[in-house]
């Protein structure tokens, strides 16, 4: 079986909408306008935050980014801009991760929460009214106020193996695991913008109403493949623990059907993770 071979379905979709799309404009056909749920998918950067009950963490211009993939599943991962070097590991970080959906008539999103650095906001949901105009978003919430977001562009489409990766992949196993151990519940983002955003909790954390980085993996930041190579590298922006900032994290990728094995430059560690296809 060819081990590169991927979420077939996630590329040949991408290259039916493509050619749909180009073959529509030769033809003189109007393009068909996207759903509010179809804008929504990818990565959005924080150009404000206006949350009360986030602005002494994160501040007005936190970094890091919010994600929303096409299979309905959702990763947050933020950090304060003006986060001391010397912070503790669960201060100046918001994280969470769950799933979306979106009521195309009233224009709202409901984000129910799987896992939260708050762990007592775990199956709740957050109904949330949206507009989208152009690379902006803009997110009313129940507190009357309104953050928004920035969509990070997309980089050019790359090989359709790249673009198979795109999406969330379901984490199976985490090695190192951290203090989030080998098999927490959470999610990778892969973005066509080259971001990423990788969030996931250890199960039967304790529910707490205090925010707590402990049972909890959160980072974001860049990502890159060597299809000649097979190496994928995970470069870190931000993370729950500091002193991987700045990192990269380069492994030997092995793709089969939706699984995806990343292991360590010295073999000695390998992760597991299963893509979820997009909902249609």
């Amino acid at each position: 079986m060819n081990r590169r071979s991927l979420p077939a379905s996630s590329a040949l979709i991408g290259i039916a909408l493509v050619s749909g799309s180009v073959l529509a404009q030769q033809q003189g056909a109007a393009p068909t306008p996207q759903t509010l749920r179809q804008q929504t998918v990818g990565a959005w950067a924080v150009i404000s935050n206006t949350l009360p009950q986030l602005i002494p963490t994160l501040g007005a211009s936190p970094q890091g980014y919010l994600f929303y993939a096409g299979s309905g599943k959702f990763a947050i991962v933020l950090e304060n801009a003006d986060r001391p070097r010397n912070a503790g590991r669960s201060d100046g970080v918001f994280a969470s991760f769950g799933t979306w959906t979106v009521d195309e008539a009233s224009k709202t999103m409901t984000a129910r929460t799987e896992g939260s650095m708050t762990s007592s906001l775990e199956g709740n949901d957050r109904k949330t009214s949206m507009t989208i105009n152009g690379d902006i978003r803009r997110v009313t919430g129940p507190e009357n106020t309104t953050n928004v977001y920035r969509r990070v562009a997309p980089l050019p489409q790359g090989s359709a193996f790249r673009q198979g990766l795109l999406g969330a992949w379901e984490i199976v196993s985490l090695s190192p695991g951290g203090t989030a151990g080998t098999n927490p519940k959470g999610y990778l983002m892969l973005g066509s913008s080259a971001r990423y955003v990788l969030a996931g909790a250890a199960p039967n954390r304790p529910k707490s109403d205090k925010p707590s980085g402990d049972g909890f993996v959160a980072q974001f930041g860049t990502w890159s493949i060597d299809e000649g190579a097979k190496t994928f590298s995970l470069r870190r922006t931000g993370a729950l623990n500091q002193s991987i900032e700045g990192t990269e994290t380069k492994a030997t990728y092995s793709v089969n059907g939706n699984e995806m094995r990343l292991t360590s430059a010295d073999g000695k560690t390998t992760s597991v993770y299963r893509h979820l296809a997009a909902i249609q």
